[in-house]
């Protein structure tokens, strides 16, 4: 897949999906911060030329889960 990412430091930024599965989609996430820790809210409009609109929703929820996981992992190599 190939993204384009504008940060919009502190407030978040915007992810827009150029190329693969989700091509034509678009996550913003935005950052509150909650005394020493950070929530992250997360709004996504998704498309594809290739997943069929039935299974659309699940292809969505599993990028942003593994996204996710993925960041969880490298928070823990931080700490």
């Amino acid at each position: 897949m190939k993204f384009r990412v504008t940060g919009l430091p502190p407030l978040g930024q915007i992810l827009e999906i150029l190329e693969g599965p989700l091509a034509g989609s678009k996550v913003v996430n935005y950052y509150t911060p909650k005394g020493d820790k950070t929530a992250i809210t997360v709004i996504g409009d998704f498309e594809s030329p290739m997943i069929p609109a039935g299974h659309l929703e699940a292809a969505a929820r599993e990028f942003l889960n593994n996204g996710f996981d993925e960041d969880q992992a490298y928070l823990k190599l931080m700490h």
